[in-house]
């Protein structure tokens, strides 16, 4: 996903689709066929593929199901009894399977282990609908490790011995049997996704139903609980009453509702753990200011810089960014702060200033309009901007796990485009990264107007090879999205629009803390104040 050698990403795409699609069963490792079918959407992205049926590339796909589904009294035969004199302590290894792969309730109130609560029975709840204990599911897996080749004996003694006890956050150093388990796990997961279609709960309620309902009579078959003062159900909204009892009752009253979701890759339900387009293992730490030499918090008179709004930086420092020589850049979305204490743990008496920034474009006439707009608030206040933690570096903005993301997510305003997106990517289960990796990028908007294209990470040039825009995050800075001017001001232009910044400011010093908000715009190459907002006139226009 990061070349342009046509030749042999051709090449590489025909092989993968002959080895991997073009078979009356695909192999089935959910996973596998994430990574095999993101080399080949992305040759088709770039129009280069010769003989290849996109159809076959994508789900549904096509394998066979397990002959039979194991009852727990076949899984518990695989557990050793502790009190057993024949017991060998590597034994241990293997009941550590058994319990590791529990689910909720699989064994009753408790015992659950968390990888069967927090990973298996996380990923297989769309299927409920068809196996409403998830530890019929796990019973499989769990059967799938030992036909797969776990050998107590082989195994055993690197689990009970050179895998120590470490969080259960950490997972540096795991298992073979858990290894195991992952494969067992990703295999179960495609073959469910090929043989039964996903489901989620349907919260609607069809009020026509609802009304039909005796309720005075159905709430004297329940246990009224929390009811017993309601003399009727008029007292309560019908509709809640329902929801208060939704799982399958004797009264007939309500019902679990299931409505069919279609699946389109590991991204839902989630259960992507490599992103194998990201090179770097460990990200530039965002401690360091890149405006801290442009400001400096006062020693004296705290209590008056506190609630003085002029006391702050210029803002065309801020917003107009000379970092790249013979290029004129300019500032997009950011957190900036400027802080000081007098010990490192005096986190309370500390003395701080705050800035962010979160760029919008809007229509040219519409500027004053949504300077006092609650729309433009909402948007910087409740998402900063809009992030995703499913999609690869290298998937923006084309991959089918996008095209998902983008259409569940609810547009704020025809007319309010965002200029920034967020890639997020933690460390999850492999250890492949450092912590998580995350920075952010220019929107669709910008990277298909300009013809961008990310080269390494986070940086997005233009069909020249010129650097446009980039997160300063990646080369250590804080969080802060820059543009190339005049290329922004090009787009601008071309589709007249005008950018605004809503931009949030809190000073804290002496215990307290002020709070500003902005909105700005570019009016003739400088920085203007369209808006400004205090704690007195905090309440915005609808």
């Amino acid at each position: 996903m990061r070349t342009d050698v046509k030749h042999t990403l051709r090449v590489l795409s025909s092989y993968i689709y002959k080895t991997i699609f073009d078979k009356d069963s695909i192999y089935p490792h959910v996973l596998l066929r994430d990574y095999a079918r993101g080399v080949i959407e992305y040759a088709i992205f770039k129009g280069m593929t010769d003989g290849i049926d996109p159809k076959l590339v994508r789900p549904p796909y096509k394998s066979k199901w397990y002959e039979y589904i194991p009852e727990m009294d076949e899984i518990n035969k695989y557990n050793f009894d502790y009190q057993s004199e024949d017991l060998k302590k590597h034994y241990y290894a293997q009941n550590t399977i058994i319990s590791s792969m529990t689910t909720e309730y699989g064994r009753g109130i408790s015992g659950y282990g968390d990888f069967g609560r927090y990973v298996f029975q996380s990923a297989v709840s769309n299927w409920e609908h068809q196996f409403n204990d998830s530890q019929v599911l796990s019973n499989i897996a769990t059967k799938k490790v030992f036909e797969l080749g776990y050998d107590i004996d082989l195994h055993g003694k690197y689990d009970s011995y050179h895998v120590g006890r470490y969080d259960r956050h950490d997972h540096a150093i795991e298992r073979i049997g858990k290894k195991y388990q992952w494969i067992a796990f990703h295999e179960l997961l495609a073959k469910l996704s090929d043989k039964f279609p996903m489901s989620e709960i349907d919260w609607s309620y069809d009020k026509s139903t609802i009304d039909e309902i005796d309720f005075d009579k159905w709430l004297k078959t329940i246990e009224l609980g929390d009811y017993e003062e309601i003399d009727s159900v008029d007292s309560l909204e019908k509709e809640e009453v329902a929801q208060e009892k939704y799982e399958d009752d004797e009264s007939g009253a309500q019902k679990r509702k299931y409505k069919e979701i279609p699946y389109h890759g590991p991204w839902n339900p989630f259960v992507r753990d490599i992103d194998p387009t990201l090179l770097f293992i460990t990200q530039k730490n965002k401690d360091s200011n890149y405006y801290q030499a442009k400001y400096t918090i006062p020693e004296d008179n705290l209590n008056d810089w506190v609630h003085d709004f002029e006391t702050i930086p210029e803002l065309k420092e801020i917003m107009f960014v000379d970092i790249r020589e013979n290029q004129n850049f300019m500032l997009l979305s950011s957190h900036i702060k400027w802080e000081r204490r007098k010990n490192n743990d005096d986190y309370k008496n500390r003395e701080e200033l705050f800035i962010k920034t979160t760029a919008l474009l809007v229509p040219m006439e519409r500027v004053k309009y949504y300077s006092q707009h609650k729309k433009v608030h909402d948007h910087s206040y409740r998402n900063h901007w809009e992030s995703s933690y499913k999609i690869f570096a290298y998937e923006y903005f084309w991959h089918p796990s996008y095209l998902d993301y983008k259409n569940e997510v609810d547009p704020w305003d025809e007319e309010i485009i965002p200029t920034t997106l967020e890639y997020s990517w933690e460390k999850g289960y492999d250890n492949s990264i450092d912590g998580s990796v995350g920075y952010l990028m220019p929107s669709e908007l910008l990277v298909e107007q300009l013809g961008l294209a990310q080269g390494n990470e986070g940086y997005w040039t233009d069909q020249d090879g010129q650097v446009i825009a980039y997160d300063i995050a990646v080369e250590g800075y804080n969080t802060g999205l820059i543009i190339e001017q005049k290329s922004l001001e090009r787009l601008m232009e071309r589709n007249n629009l005008a950018i605004i910044w809503d931009v949030y400011i809190s000073k804290i010093g002496e215990n307290q803390l002020h709070e500003w908000r902005l909105v700005t715009s570019l009016n003739d190459g400088q920085i203007e104040i369209e808006y400004k907002y205090d704690e007195a006139t905090w309440k915005l226009h609808d």
